[in-house]
C-alpha cells in the first residue's frame, strides 16, 4: 500500500514538472508579447509563490527596465518614498553575487538601513522570499519570489524540490528577456510620427473619421497606422495598443 501511494506521488510530481516545464518553455520564445506577463503570473501561482518580480537592467550605465511584479501597491508607494532604489539590498546582492538571496538570513545579519527594508518589506505584507541573480551579457536582473504573511512561515525555496523547480525556471527566463530586449531595441518596434499622432488622438477618444479631418488623411489611412503601431507593440487591439503606447512613454496626449 505505501508503495503504491509512493508511485502516484512520484508519477504526479513528474507530471506537473513536465506540464511547468512545457510552460517555461512558452515564456522562453513570447517575452515579446503582452500576454507573457500574464503567463509569468500564471506560473508563478502553480509554483505557490504569492507575490513575485522580475527586474533587469543594463549591467553599465542605462535606465532599468519597468520590473514585472505583484507586489502589494503600498510597498511599491513606500519604496519609492523612502528612495530604497538607492540602498536596495536585493539589487546590490543580484549585481555582485551568483548565488541566492534568501531573504530571512538577510534580515537577520542586516543592520541599518538594510534592516529597516527587511522590517517594511514584511509589514506591508511579504515575508520569507528568495531572490536569484540573472545574468546576461548586456543586462542583469533578478528574480524574487515570497509568500504573503498569511501563508505561515515555510520560507520560499525551503524544500530542495521547490528551489530546483525555481532554478529550472531561469533560463527560461533569461532567453525570454534576451527576446523581450532585442525587440524593443529594434529599429521596428519605434513608433512613426503618424503612427504615435494617431495613437495619441485615439487615446483621447477621437475615432479613425475625426483623426483623418484632423491631421488631414483618409480615414482608412488612420486605422492602417493604428493598425500597424498595433502590430509593432504587440497589441490584441486599439485599446490596448493606446495602453501600451502611453505606459512606454510612446504618446503624451
Amino acid at each position: 500500500m505505501e508503495s503504491r501511494v509512493l508511485n502516484r506521488t512520484v508519477n504526479h510530481g513528474r507530471l506537473l514538472e513536465s506540464s511547468l516545464l512545457a510552460e517555461f518553455a512558452l515564456l522562453a520564445g513570447r517575452a515579446h508579447q503582452r500576454g507573457w506577463e500574464l503567463r509569468l503570473r500564471a506560473v508563478m501561482k502553480r509554483m505557490s509563490y504569492r507575490y513575485y518580480s522580475l527586474s533587469f537592467g543594463p549591467t553599465k550605465g542605462g535606465a532599468p527596465a519597468r520590473p514585472l511584479n505583484n507586489f502589494p501597491r503600498s510597498w511599491q508607494e513606500h519604496y519609492e518614498a523612502q528612495h530604497y532604489q538607492e540602498m536596495d539590498p536585493i539589487v546590490r546582492h543580484c549585481r555582485q553575487h551568483l548565488k541566492p538571496l534568501f531573504w530571512e538570513r538577510a534580515q537577520r545579519r542586516a543592520r541599518g538601513r538594510s534592516r529597516e527594508f527587511w522590517e517594511a518589506c514584511g509589514a506591508h505584507g511579504m515575508r520569507n522570499g528568495v531572490s536569484i541573480p540573472l545574468r546576461d551579457r548586456a543586462w542583469v536582473g533578478a528574480l524574487s519570489v515570497a509568500h504573503s504573511v498569511d501563508d505561515g512561515e515555510r520560507p520560499a525555496g525551503a524544500d530542495d524540490d521547490d528551489l530546483g523547480v525555481l532554478f529550472m525556471l531561469v533560463p527560461y527566463l533569461i532567453e525570454g528577456l534576451q527576446r523581450r530586449v532585442a525587440i524593443e531595441r529594434s529599429p521596428e518596434s519605434c513608433l512613426t510620427h503618424k503612427e504615435a499622432e494617431c495613437l495619441g488622438w485615439a487615446s483621447v477618444g477621437k475615432t479613425s473619421w475625426e483623426i483623418g479631418r484632423i491631421i488631414g488623411c483618409a480615414e482608412r489611412t488612420v486605422d492602417f497606422h493604428i493598425a500597424n503601431a498595433g502590430h509593432k507593440l504587440g497589441s490584441t487591439n486599439r485599446g490596448h495598443a493606446i495602453g501600451i503606447a502611453v505606459s512606454q512613454g510612446l504618446i503624451s496626449f
